[in-house]
């Protein structure tokens, strides 16, 4: 069995601590002063500041040493739960061989935090940098999907969650007193399925048992709802009119939406010849720029999607204050951009968080940053302090302080952004994990009919996965291209070219059936599992895949899933 080499990971959690004695090493206390945006303050303000309730996080070698250490710790925890999980599965060597694989691309350059550097074709020519998550940010979805799919109490709230869903729906339009729908007739009735008080006192066997029983209903419990969306052709939903939203700016270097100007739907895509259900839920696209911050977005747009759902209003909520309080606060690393979106909303729940609203804090796509600059230059082109409450050279792009200690030597600590303006009523209700790797091979599909399910009733779904060639690189039409063959798992042609880690959002899913029975989409190849394609709503902006969504077949996700997760209901 091929591990993944741990001396790899030393030596990149190295070169965070270090980077550059020139450069990056300048972010220190007691030091010179570090680059970018800082404000220089006496010992009195600073102790003023503390009186006034300003809480100041030391930048210190000791403190990013320590930050590395915990990086270490934890992967080497999340890195165990997989290799026991693989003990105890020798099977699935394919899925152990695909987590554990390093970019192999001439496209991929690792950056000094760990993760990846790439570019990708836009639609209008030229290209785009992307950044993509690490091998530790990968394990540590793959262990909370070990972990959670192993507990027979997580598994069973699953259960009990897609039975409830299913059978509201069942009610809903397969009663007598309901309008006739003939897709009903394929459907089994929920009185057929194993109760969950049946399941209380269950075997693991058993509840998984139950969840095989209920998945395989998921393709056709889709077919049942009625369309009542955007309507097909449309370009994808614009964020004027939203909450929060800011369209003011006259910069084009920073925003969400940076850049967002590509609207034009590929006539052979999904998005120009079909509605789903709850398409009009959706908010716009977003684009995450030369951050890793894919987890931050997709988190965002799935509750975005939530608070329309449950009340009408259509929000855009700050990627920038949220990935602040993550990656400042609540589990500080102010030097490494990936993340696990699980992570990030449970944090949010714990710490009783109200999102902030987009134009309380715009976000920074930090354009000027390459892969041989690390984090520097990050706020080239951002007004701030002018128009904006924060930035600097790190992750949360927190406002930096720092205090004289000689005639050459500063102290500098980070400060949570001072936000004017009210926040959004919204708090996040936390995420569960539902990806069960231990079924790849013995029940292929059924993660994909689990997401299917998920979204019949009309739930957020984010996934994470392990990026390959053909994701980003078909800028004609958004489809992510598979070619299958073999036993039960989707033998990809482009297996060997990951490009790291990803995590985005599943909106809608188009079935085999529907993609054949329409004339510009019939020469699409099927999904291989005999499913469908999922649209995904993607944090690159418009001018990337179909006006900024994707097209990925199941064998797609179940061949390269890392964790997929449901968002709770927000709470307001």
């Amino acid at each position: 069995m091929t591990r993944f080499d741990r001396t790899i990971v030393l030596k990149t959690l190295a070169k965070v601590c270090l980077f550059t004695a020139a450069s990056i090493a300048a972010i220190a206390q007691d030091t010179t002063l570090p680059p970018g945006p800082v404000t220089v303050i006496t010992q009195a303000e600073y102790e003023q500041m503390v009186q006034e309730g300003v809480k100041f996080f030391p930048v210190t070698p000791a403190i990013r040493a320590k930050q590395s250490a915990q990086r270490l710790a934890r992967y080497d925890q999340n890195q165990a739960v997989l290799a026991d999980f693989i003990a105890n599965n020798p099977n699935l060597q394919d899925f152990d061989n695909m987590v554990e694989s390093t970019p192999t691309s001439s496209n991929v350059f690792e950056l000094p935090d760990g993760d990846y550097f790439t570019r990708i074709p836009k639609t209008k020519g030229g290209t785009q940098a992307i950044e993509t998550e690490g091998q530790d940010s990968v394990l540590q979805d793959v262990a909370t999907s070990i972990q959670a799919s192993s507990d027979p109490v997580r598994e069973l709230a699953l259960y009990k969650s897609l039975y409830s869903g299913y059978a509201n729906l069942y009610g809903e339009f397969c009663s007598p007193t309901s309008a006739p729908n003939p897709g009903c007739a394929n459907l089994i009735a929920p009185s057929q399925l194993v109760n969950p008080s049946q399941l209380g006192t269950g075997s693991l066997a058993a509840i998984k048992s139950a969840l095989q029983t209920i998945a395989l209903q998921g393709p056709n419990i889709y077919k049942i709802l009625p369309v009542n969306p955007l309507g097909s052709g449309t370009v994808a939903p614009s964020c004027s009119g939203d909450v929060g939203e800011n369209l003011t700016l006259t910069e084009k270097y920073y925003g969400d939406q940076t850049l967002s100007s590509c609207n034009k739907p590929n006539a052979e895509g999904i998005l120009a010849n079909f509605s789903w259900p709850y398409e009009n839920q959706l908010t716009c696209i977003k684009e995450q720029g030369q951050r890793g911050l894919c987890h931050i977005f997709a988190s965002v747009s799935a509750l975005e999607q939530l608070i329309a759902r449950d009340t009408g209003t259509y929000v855009n909520l700050s990627e920038e204050d949220f990935d602040e309080n993550e990656s400042l606060v609540w589990n500080p690393s102010f030097f490494h951009d990936g993340g696990n979106p699980q992570t990030d909303l449970n944090n949010a729940e714990k710490n009783g968080y109200f999102f902030a609203y987009e134009n309380q804090w715009d976000y920074n796509p930090s354009l000027s940053r390459t892969r041989a600059t690390g984090f520097l230059y990050s706020c080239n082109n951002y007004p701030y302090p002018s128009l904006e409450p924060g930035c600097s050279d790190t992750t949360p792009q927190a406002p930096e302080y720092c205090v004289p200690v000689s005639s050459t030597e500063y102290a500098c600590y980070l400060a949570l952004a001072p936000l004017s303006g009210t926040r959004s009523p919204y708090l996040s209700n936390g995420a569960v994990s539902t990806f069960d790797p231990s079924l790849l091979e013995s029940d292929p599909g059924f993660n994909s009919d689990i997401v299917i399910i998920e979204l019949a009733t009309n739930n957020a779904v984010v996934l994470g996965f392990k990026l390959t060639y053909f994701f980003g690189n078909d800028v004609d039409s958004g489809y992510v291209w598979a070619n299958c063959a073999g036993n039960g798992l989707c033998q990809l042609a482009d297996l060997l070219t990951s490009e790291g880690g990803h995590v985005v959002h599943i909106v809608a899913f188009i079935s085999n059936e529907q993609l054949a029975a329409n004339s510009a989409t019939s020469s699409i190849p099927p999904d291989p599992l005999g499913l469908g394609y999922f649209v995904i709503k993607n944090s690159w902006g418009t001018c990337s895949g179909d006006d900024g969504f994707y097209y990925m077949p199941a064998g797609y996700l179940e061949d390269r899933a890392t964790g997929i997760f449901v968002v709770n209901d927000p709470t307001d």
